[in-house]
């Protein structure tokens, strides 16, 4: 199509936010889509844990001017004598199209909000979280484009993951200047390939695709039973103590390697998740 169609990705941040829930912490959640919200609200707090555990959600752009700080705000409101222990960006959209095929406003939608937004976002974390007597967590979500690797057909979404990692040395530098690199952590998250919206834009557009899909896509839950352990292992300690800039990855290139050959030697996850 001339005009592909604009892909979010809201599986692995409401896995995320009930994995934090089993856990027994408070989750403080936000979406642009005040439907959603109100929605995984409900849902989220019918799953609540332990009495007493904070679910709240917020109607909130992080990529309008003043929108993330307003969700800071509003997080601390919901959290009175807690603190902000651990804070996840995760805005992120695509489009699947060369970038001679995409459509202009799509592709200004896929750069405001997955680098504008992580960029104002990480703005308000910082300061929330600076302002904290114990400091705090940012996580930054990584995704294709993080390590250079070229992602044709999804170049503006590539582009924008690159651009993050510059983001991420850049704000390191900052906050050792800023004498908070002891008490600010600041970290990258990947989930790996997650079998939401976002990664199924490009199913079976490719002969690769939907091979690549089966043998290294998981469930979002799956995703998040891994990540939220380790996540919280870190928010246990402040960044002084070591855990600072930590990186944790669901899906490695030792993993994904053991897949692929697992797939080529055995047939192992072949139509896993589509047809071949």
């Amino acid at each position: 199509s001339n005009q592909p169609a604009l892909f979010f990705s809201p599986g692995i941040g409401r896995a995320l936010c009930e994995a934090f829930l089993a856990a027994g912490d408070h989750v403080v959640f936000c979406s642009r889509d005040a439907g959603r919200v109100a929605a995984t609200e409900a849902d989220l707090k019918a799953a609540a844990a332990a009495p007493g555990q904070v679910v709240a959600g917020f109607p909130c752009d992080v990529a309008a001017p003043g929108g993330a700080t307003a969700f800071a705000a509003a997080a601390a409101a919901a959290l009175p004598g807690a603190t902000i222990d651990v804070w996840i960006n995760n805005a992120g959209c695509t489009t699947y199209a060369p970038v001679m095929e995409a459509d202009d406003a799509a592709t200004a939608a896929v750069v405001t909000t997955n680098l504008l937004g992580t960029l104002l976002a990480t703005k308000a974390a910082l300061r929330a979280l600076a302002a904290q007597p114990s400091g705090g967590h940012l996580w930054n979500m990584d995704g294709a484009g993080s390590d250079g690797i070229a992602t044709p057909n999804f170049a503006a979404y590539g582009a924008t993951k690159a651009a993050l990692a510059h983001l991420h040395r850049s704000l390191k530098a900052e906050l050792k200047g800023a004498g908070l690199e002891g008490k600010v952590g600041l970290h990258r998250l990947s989930p790996g390939m997650v079998t939401t919206d976002l990664l199924m834009a490009g199913a079976g557009k490719t002969p690769a695709s939907n091979f690549f899909i089966n043998v290294l896509a998981e469930a979002p839950a799956d995703s998040a039973a891994f990540l939220v352990p380790r996540l919280r292992e870190v928010a246990r300690s402040p960044p002084s103590l070591g855990r600072d800039g930590a990186t944790v990855a669901f899906l490695t290139k030792p993993k994904a390697l053991v897949q692929l050959v697992g797939r080529l030697v055995t047939g192992a996850r072949k139509g896993k998740w589509l047809p071949e």
